[in-house]
């Protein structure tokens, strides 16, 4: 009997008879366990030896949000000091979404508990009113302001969890119990508090006890049928704008309290619910840094609202967050267009989902060396909106999303039509976004064979008088990578028929003027950047017409406007620029003492 209560500790790891002899015993249940593993010949790796220490270390790692709940549950029930009972009720305002034995501290009745120390930080008083009745007011005693505060996070905490409550499933009885007058409690915190925190905390927690804590039959829609959402609204509409700066835990219990309503409520609702949330949690979400647990709430909630599994993970091994942020916003897009095809308001409001679904894309593509994957589903839902819809901003924001994916996540269907798009004339708007797309893809050669083509060059060449600097900016660097890989195209009897479609969609001529332009308007480095682009844009250029002049296909006024611009950069403060220079110097050295006609090249080298 002894030797079995020895050999327990290795069994149950949470067993107290656990003496010295117990690890020689130990020791000699190990071998038994390779022995029969070696008899039995089995293919899985044989038994390891683990210490009781370290199998106790384990277990506890394993069951430590129940051990922390099982103690914090005994102590509250099993102590008479009053004290003790509020210092164990105020640390359950440090519970997080992540703690799994909420339900353990339920059952103890942790929510009874802290709810009448909640009650005790108020003066109550019972107003009678013809209208509506005997209604209870409470008055926040002043020096109870933080401990009330805690009891409503810790009441959060409680509640968070737990399913609306429908019929005929009723509400834990204590919650219940607790719910009108803990509804009329949490209103006043809030509104006689000045802490940001504690108006946050109290208004969640009013809005789970509601969720949470009342009957609902399927004709009525609760005990309080004039309850809305107004008060969480609003909260949200302040933090968005500023006016109530509170911490991130707390804006984070905000956006989990608006999923947790979100997912109480039927589909159909919750598109009129996303018309109200919409506006300051896209602002919320433009206000966030990557890497930070308000974006993380963001898309589960808006996840959520587009009708997604917030649950699942979109990102094939990347970061699930952004991937379920770029997946909800283009849901809900897709659902804002179909919804909204006769209202102005919702219009707008596609408009600007767009503008922070680009916003997304470009913050996240930082984090990948080539393209954003998996975009297929995305781009697949998407593309019938891009079809039907007439707002430019939904056009770009799909033409952003095109550029970041990986060309094998592009449907097959997608990008012909894109290139329809292109040679069409009406669609000049979004021919710069169709621009950035080819410059982005044309290492394809799906992609390259369509810039033979007369039209689309015509139409990517009117972008270089675009008043936008940036369109400017993008369309040459296209064209020049267009010309450049026309000279690589072998022989002079190809390469002249590789240009051949350049001069005659007079695409060389526009960039003649587009460069000579820059040239001119040129005066300082800061106007440099505005009208010529950043270095990674304009030094890939400069070797283009490099090409082009060395194949007599540019003029050497050109190259004249090229060196000039070279000459107010200063060659040596540029790294790239010093290799343009180099490669000019080493191609003018091979070339014969005697100049070409119009060779203003080689004056300006002597010079």
């Amino acid at each position: 009997m002894y030797a079995v209560f020895m050999i327990l500790p290795h069994i149950f790891t949470d067993c107290p008879y656990k003496t010295p002899f117990s690890q020689l015993l130990g020791l000699v249940y190990y071998q038994i366990r390779i022995g029969i593993h070696s008899f039995r010949k089995d293919r899985v790796s044989p038994p390891k030896f683990v210490s009781l220490e370290q199998a106790e270390y384990q277990s506890i790692q394993v069951k430590r949000d129940i051990l922390h709940a099982k103690a914090l549950a005994w102590l509250m029930n099993n102590t008479r000091n009053p004290s003790i009972i509020k210092i164990v009720t105020q640390s359950l305002a440090g519970l997080t979404s992540h703690f799994t034995a909420v339900s353990v501290l339920r059952r103890a009745g942790a929510v009874q508990r802290v709810a009448e120390q909640f009650l005790s930080c108020f003066t109550e008083n019972r107003v009678s009113n013809y209208s509506i009745g005997v209604t209870n007011q409470f008055q926040l005693n002043e020096e109870k302001g933080i401990e009330a505060g805690l009891y409503a996070k810790a009441l959060v905490g409680l509640t968070e969890s737990l399913p609306a409550s429908r019929w005929p499933q009723r509400p834990p009885k204590d919650l219940h119990f607790y719910a009108n007058v803990l509804d009329s409690a949490l209103g006043s915190l809030s509104a006689q508090t000045d802490d940001a925190d504690t108006v946050v905390y109290a208004v969640c927690a009013r809005e789970h006890v509601f969720r949470a804590g009342r009957n609902r039959f399927p004709n009525n829609q609760s005990q309080a049928p004039l309850h809305n959402l107004g008060a969480l609204l609003e909260i949200t509409r302040k933090i968005a704008e500023d006016e109530l700066i509170p911490g991130i835990s707390a804006v984070v219990c905000v956006v989990d309290t608006i999923r947790r309503c979100v997912e109480a409520t039927a589909t159909e609702q919750r598109h009129t619910m996303w018309r109200d949330f919409s506006l300051p949690l896209i602002r919320i979400l433009g206000d966030t840094p990557p890497d930070c647990r308000v974006r993380e709430a963001l898309s589960r909630t808006l996840a959520c609202f587009g009708g997604l599994n917030p649950s699942r993970d979109y990102s094939d091994g990347n970061d699930p967050t952004e991937h379920r942020l770029i997946f909800s916003l283009s849901a809900l897009l897709v659902i804002t267009v179909q919804e909204g095809t006769m209202r102005e308001a919702d219009k707008e409001l596609a408009g600007i989902i767009a503008d922070s679904l680009s916003l997304v894309l470009e913050s996240y593509s930082c984090t990948f060396v080539h393209s954003i994957r998996p975009l297929s589903e995305t781009l697949a839902l998407v593309f019938p909106v891009f079809e039907s819809t007439t707002s430019t901003a939904v056009k770009r924001c799909y033409l952003e999303m095109v550029r970041h994916a990986d060309f094998t996540d592009i449907p097959p269907h997608v990008f012909p039509r894109l290139i329809d798009i292109l040679r069409d004339e009406d669609q000049v708007p979004i021919h710069a976004g169709l621009a950035r797309v080819l410059e982005r893809h044309l290492h394809r050669p799906e992609v390259a064979k369509y810039l033979s083509d007369e039209a689309i060059l015509k139409n990517l060449a009117l972008i270089l008088s675009s008043p936008e600097s940036e369109e400017r900016v993008q369309a040459s660097l296209l064209l020049a990578q267009v010309c450049s890989t026309g000279l690589k195209a072998g022989g002079k009897g190809a390469q002249k028929a590789a240009i051949e479609p350049l001069i005659q969609s007079g695409l060389l001529k526009a960039l003649k003027a587009y460069f000579w332009s820059c040239s001119v308007e040129i005066s300082s480095s800061e106007a440099l950047l505005q009208v010529y682009g950043q270095e990674d844009s304009w030094v890939p250029r400069l070797l283009a017409l490099l090409e082009l002049y060395q194949a007599e296909v540019l003029e050497s006024g050109v190259m004249d406007a090229c060196i000039m611009l070279c000459l107010l950069i200063q060659p040596h403060e540029s790294r790239n620029l010093q290799e343009w220079w180099g490669r000019y110097v080493e191609w003018v050295g091979t070339r014969a003492p005697k100049p070409r006609p119009k060779g203003a090249l080689f004056r300006r080298h002597d010079a």
